[in-house]
């Protein structure tokens, strides 16, 4: 069943440690490479197209640390720009691109932004706009007269939210959700919140979110539980428990025999466990289809884990990219140690003179893995990943 969103190909120039990449992508992806590589990179460009739909190029940029922050540390890069192609279901297609630079006065500018989305419905049919600077250059939408006036600091595409295909396509953008959850988070007592989904990136939210999933569709948390117990048997129960007006886990772990179970509250919970009941409500959380995540991006779900848990964690990736796209970071050899692993599922990720590279696995590697002489895991373990180079700028 094909995805309602996918994000087909990122093309990246300039953004932070990426001089340069063009990467196609499936449903679930795995960046994986050594630590400082520039994986985390990768996703936050996507993060970033988010966070500036969501608020303001100014706020993602501050967020970051400012324009320079974000633009790669070179004299001759005065810009950077972010280029998706995205399928929207199964009969409609979009590219969108920015580019933002900044004047001598290092104030941001957005120096370029164009859309164009393609649909067929018995008919193809076309809507586009182009801006540079301040100006919209084209506007085409067909029964729709006139346009919003642009902004300085903010994204056309973000105006046309009302508007049709363009609004999907904004929307969808939007929902993108990435985590990196904070055990210290967790382990603290929540706020309660009655507000939607998706959780926050830290899980600082993760008790309301789980609470409301439970409620709204209880199979989703028994899936992840199930997940739960299968890489930690001993927790045999997870239950919400509300104290003042704030709320934490309450979990209960099988005991020696003869002797009962002990009920243990987040703050008394191993990293570990606590990372994988985050990992696994941001992967399955639910809700409804005008606001269900699109895209979850999951840094280095592996930590604080036993590596026997390993196993778990893909496969609950592995059908968590059956309803929403999956992109990962890791530098573990044991979550990539099995013979199942798709190469095309793969990108290896790199760093040379400062400069991270991002790509299919060469071909040798490639050879290697369609033919089960090693793993995916044993070459990471080996550094025997890397980017191929056979095409330069393009990795498909």
């Amino acid at each position: 069943m094909a995805l309602p969103f996918l994000v087909r190909r990122v093309e990246l120039r300039n953004y932070r440690s990426i001089e340069h990449c063009d990467v196609e992508l499936g449903p679930l992806m795995f960046l994986v490479g050594p630590n400082g590589s520039g994986k985390s990179n990768f996703l936050d460009a996507l993060r970033f197209v988010s966070d500036c739909l969501n608020t303001s190029v100014d706020q993602a940029l501050r967020e970051r640390g400012g324009f320079r922050a974000v633009c790669r540390r070179d004299n001759l890069a005065a810009s950077f720009s972010i280029r998706l192609e995205i399928q929207l279901g199964p009969e409609s297609t979009a590219e969108y691109f920015f580019e933002i630079g900044a004047d001598a006065d290092r104030t941001f500018q957005i120096l370029r932004e164009s859309c164009e989305i393609r649909v067929w419905q018995g008919r193809s049919a076309r809507f586009h706009f182009k801006r540079t600077g301040p100006a919209i250059e084209e506007f085409q939408q067909p029964e729709v007269y006139g346009y919003p006036e642009p902004a300085i600091n903010r994204l056309f595409l973000a105006f046309l939210l009302p508007w049709p295909h363009f609004g999907g396509l904004c929307s969808a953008l939007t929902r993108m959700s990435f985590y990196n959850p904070s055990v210290e988070a967790i382990r603290e007592y929540q706020k309660a919140s009655n507000f939607g989904l998706p959780m926050k990136a830290d899980g600082s939210d993760l008790v309301s979110v789980f609470r409301r999933v439970e409620q709204a569709d209880p199979d989703t948390i028994r899936r992840v539980f199930e997940y739960l117990s299968a890489a930690l048997p001993h927790v045999l129960r997870i239950a919400v428990e509300e104290v003042g007006e704030k709320v934490t886990f309450q979990f209960t772990e099988a005991a020696k025999v003869g002797q009962p179970d002990r009920k243990l509250y987040a703050s008394s919970m191993s990293d570990g466990t606590l990372r994988m009941l985050a990992l696994l409500v941001a992967l399955f959380q639910v809700s409804k289809p005008e606001a269900a995540v699109s895209l979850v991006g999951i840094e280095e779900p592996e930590i604080g884990l036993h590596p026997g848990a390993a196993g778990v964690v893909f496969d609950s990736l592995n059908e968590a990219a059956y309803s929403r796209q999956v992109l990962v970071t890791s530098h573990s050899s044991e979550l990539l140690d099995r013979d199942d692993v798709d190469v095309d599922t793969l990108l290896a990720v790199s760093a040379a003179s400062g400069a991270t590279e991002i790509g299919r696995v060469d071909d040798c590697q490639k050879e290697i893995l369609q033919r089960r002489l090693a793993t995916a895991g044993e070459l990471l373990r080996d550094n025997r990943l890397a980017p191929n180079q056979a095409v330069a700028g393009v990795q498909r």
